[in-house]
């Protein structure tokens, strides 16, 4: 049987926190299938988080504010709050 099929946002939240990146420094609307695949395909080009100075405790930060945002009633909720974000960020860029 094995275990479960991850998730493209799970995916994406792993890859993420391979790297030290909290849920606001993931420019990706995470309602948005492909640019959550393009995220994570782009990220695997990365160098590797060591050579990027990413530590166990970036990492362990990371981990943290992705479970605090997870940690919604729903995941819906989660995609909801995260794309409200995303949106008010590109409306503030765009007055710059």
């Amino acid at each position: 049987m094995g275990a479960p099929k991850m998730t493209t946002l799970q995916k994406l939240i792993k890859e993420a926190i391979r790297y030290g990146m909290a849920p606001d420094e993931v420019d990706v609307d995470l309602t948005d299938e492909q640019a959550m695949l393009d995220f994570i395909g782009s990220a695997q080009g990365w160098d590797s988080p060591r050579e990027m100075g990413i530590t166990k405790a970036d990492r362990e930060t990371a981990k943290q504010a992705w479970a605090v945002m997870s940690a919604k009633p729903t995941i819906t909720e989660f995609n909801r709050k995260h794309s409200q974000w995303l949106r008010a960020r590109v409306v503030r860029q765009d007055d710059k």
